[in-house]
C-alpha cells in the first residue's frame, strides 16, 4: 500500500509531507517481489489481503471488494486486470479469506 495517510507520522515535530507535494498521493495497492525488482501498481485501493495461496490479492476500492491475480511468473505481458467481486449498496470495510482461499 502507498498513499493517503497510511503510516502517517503523528509526531508534530517531523514533517508529514517532506517533499512539499501539493497533490496527495492516491492510495494504491502495489506488488513487488521479495527479491526486489520493479513495482507493479495493481490499482487504486485500500486494505489489501493476500490469499492463503499467495496468488491473489483482495482489496477495497470505492467501498467495494475487488480482486487481482498476483504476478507470480514475472511475465508482465500476461497480467490480468482487477475484477470487482460484487456490488453492494453499502460499503465494504473489511475483507477476510476463507482458510482454503
Amino acid at each position: 500500500m502507498r498513499g493517503g495517510d497510511h503510516g502517517a507520522n503523528f509526531d508534530h515535530l517531523k514533517p508529514i509531507n517532506p517533499n512539499g507535494n501539493l497533490e496527495p498521493q492516491t492510495v494504491r495497492v502495489m506488488q513487488i517481489a521479495f527479491t526486489g525488482g520493479p513495482i507493479r501498481i495493481i490499482s487504486e485501493g485500500d486494505e489489501p489481503v493476500i490469499s492463503p495461496k499467495n496468488d491473489v490479492v483482495a482489496y477495497i476500492k470505492e467501498g467495494q471488494p475487488w480482486i487481482c491475480k498476483l504476478d507470480t511468473n514475472k511475465n508482465e505481458d500476461f497480467l490480468e486486470a482487477p475484477v470487482k467481486l460484487f456490488k453492494t449498496r453499502g460499503t465494504v470495510s473489511q475483507l477476510k479469506w476463507s482458510p482454503d482461499g
